[in-house]
């Protein structure tokens, strides 16, 4: 068990999604026992860097948009001390146990993946793992926020999914309560429009942590893959 407040949960946003999911997602992070100041927003393809606050939520504003990988790169970037990060996307939603499973990883990993890989790179990373891989990060930076490029960088990324954690084998990579995964990694819940925008999202659930996932692409490499709310 990690000791208390050893771990801030960062959430990956851009300027297109902001608005429609941390009304979601932030509420069901306190719900489940999480403080506001144990939470940073950072929120991707913006005219300029500067610290913001959602609520009472701190949210760092920065015009690089790396997808998932956006807070990592500003984490390393500009030192943001935490002994843990968890990374989140904003298009999840957690449950009320969420927090305590999180805290609960096994021992003696520098990152701990929500999944067998796909994990779409939501898990646990140590601040000392980051930074000895602030390069890699680095040069997957994304600053061209044109649909083109959103696109070119998604597509990189479904090959490439888990680049932080399966994808990079220095060091082992440990996985969440492996007996709580259930039959079916995915737990498939079906579609809902849950930002209510006309976009029905494949719903899934993943009992190791008590989190859904609402997807809007799930088929692996597509000719054109979703990059809109």
């Amino acid at each position: 068990m990690l000791p208390p407040s050893s771990v801030r949960f960062c959430i990956s946003t851009c300027n297109k999604f902001a608005a429609h999911t941390l009304k979601t997602i932030i509420p069901s992070l306190t719900r489940a026992g999480i403080g506001t100041n144990e939470i940073l927003i950072v929120n991707g393809g913006q005219e300029d860097w500067r610290i913001d606050h959602y609520g009472d939520v701190p949210m760092i504003c920065t015009p690089q948009n790396s997808f998932e990988y956006t807070p990592l790169i500003e984490i390393v970037e500009h030192n943001l001390i935490s002994p843990f990060w968890f990374l989140l996307h904003d298009t999840c939603i957690a449950g009320p146990a969420f927090k305590s499973l999180v805290y609960d990883p096994p021992e003696a990993f520098e990152k701990v993946a929500m999944k067998h890989t796909p994990s779409m790179s939501i898990g646990l990373y140590s601040m000392n793992y980051l930074i000895c891989h602030k390069d890699r990060l680095t040069a997957i930076k994304n600053m061209d926020s044109s649909p083109q490029a959103l696109q070119a960088w998604k597509q990189w990324g479904v090959p490439n999914e888990d680049y932080m954690l399966w994808k990079l084998q220095d060091s082992p990579t440990g996985l969440y309560h492996p007996d709580k995964h259930g039959a079916d990694e995915w737990n498939y819940q079906g579609h809902a429009d849950v930002y209510g925008t006309g976009m029905p999202r494949r719903i899934e659930y993943f009992p190791q942590l008590d989190l859904f996932k609402a997807k809007s692409n799930w088929q692996g490499v597509q000719p054109t893959l979703c990059i809109d709310i």
